[in-house]
């Protein structure tokens, strides 16, 4: 078993390679935070509200899975039958600008280096119409759960009369 001597609190330890640590990175474009989750989507979080939202990516027409932001200015995807490929990320290029501009919408789309690329918001974001989008499988099942009990409740309520 391996022992975490040099532990950094707020870093992630993505995987371990030749006994060394290996850490996630992250792409900053003031005031968002990119970093890579667990499930392979991008969670965004705004320094200045702590408002934190997840995409998920898909480019060639397929789902995308980002591994990581080496170096805070690329992003490395894992890209069916294609494999693993690191694309760059100028902090003022056109991707800055897309996220300053549209962080929050369900969904953004761009071209980037002939390749349509489209985040999909799964959670925190506002869809159009104004509501907050999409809901969790476990919001889902609670929702259903109370508007259950609430029949049940009503119903008694009619039959019995308590």
């Amino acid at each position: 078993m391996k022992y975490l001597s040099n532990y950094e609190k707020g870093k992630v330890i993505s995987e371990q390679q030749n006994d060394r640590e290996i850490y996630e990175d992250n792409f900053v474009v003031s005031p968002y935070t990119l970093s890579a989750t667990a499930d392979g989507d991008i969670k965004v979080t705004d320094s200045t509200t702590s408002k934190s939202y997840v995409y998920s990516m898909s480019a060639f027409g397929v789902g995308v899975n980002v591994k990581d932001f080496p170096d805070g200015d690329s992003i490395e995807v894992s890209i069916p039958l294609k494999g693993n490929q690191t694309f760059d990320l100028p902090k003022n290029g056109t991707t800055a600008s897309l996220i300053k501009q549209n962080v929050g919408k369900s969904k953004i789309s761009a071209e980037i280096n002939g390749i349509t690329v489209t985040l999909k918001c799964e959670s925190g974001c506002v869809k159009p119409g104004g509501t907050t989008a999409p809901k969790t499988t476990l919001d889902k099942a609670s929702d259903t759960l109370k508007s259950t009990a609430g029949s049940v409740s009503n119903t008694l309520k009619s039959t019995f009369g308590f």
